[in-house]
């Protein structure tokens, strides 16, 4: 069973909120442990500060996606996180076309638009206006967001153990 919930917040108490979600430091150093790392234009580093570009919105509309596993569900298969990405992804692109003003954050790790990013061949982005980073890129902890805005805790594959649920957070930042 599939299912979608949204939740709002001010970016001021989103940014800055006790404790706060954005934590750039942590993100950043998993970032850098992640083989995408500076390799596309959807991950850090950024050309641009990345604080200047979200603090001009003032509202945010967070979208977690949420699927239950069936035993023996290979987790880390990509076709197993494809259709709730899917889903995702059309939410968060159909909020920002419906606010107008509005910068979506949704895809970690890589951009949907091109085969291959040009950035390894130190190419500029073919298609900037599709490239829509994902929360944890522009430093936000998306494990406490999930906690604390919406009751979810992420589960994660250890020795053992593989989750039952599979979990996804994207968001929009916007101006109403």
């Amino acid at each position: 069973m599939e299912e979608i919930i949204e939740r709002e917040i001010s970016v001021d108490e989103y940014i800055a909120g006790f404790p706060g979600f954005r934590n750039a430091e942590a993100c950043m150093e998993a970032c850098r442990e992640c083989p995408n790392f500076g390799r596309t234009w959807a991950c850090p580093p950024f050309d641009f500060d990345v604080m200047e570009r979200i603090s001009r919105y003032r509202r945010l509309r967070l979208v977690a996606c949420t699927a239950r596993l069936a035993d023996g569900t290979d987790f880390g298969s990509f076709d197993t996180i494809r259709p709730l990405r899917d889903k995702m992804d059309r939410r968060i692109l159909e909020i920002e076309r419906a606010c107008g003003d509005a910068l979506a954050c949704a895809f970690g790790g890589y951009c949907r638009r091109c085969s291959s990013c040009a950035r390894p061949q130190g190419l500029p982005c073919r298609h900037p206006e599709a490239v829509r980073p994902a929360l944890e890129a522009y430093g936000f902890d998306v494990c406490r967001t999930l906690e604390r805005l919406f009751g979810i805790t992420l589960e994660w594959t250890s020795p053992g153990h593989t989750p039952t649920r599979l979990t996804l957070l994207g968001g929009v930042f916007y101006n109403p």
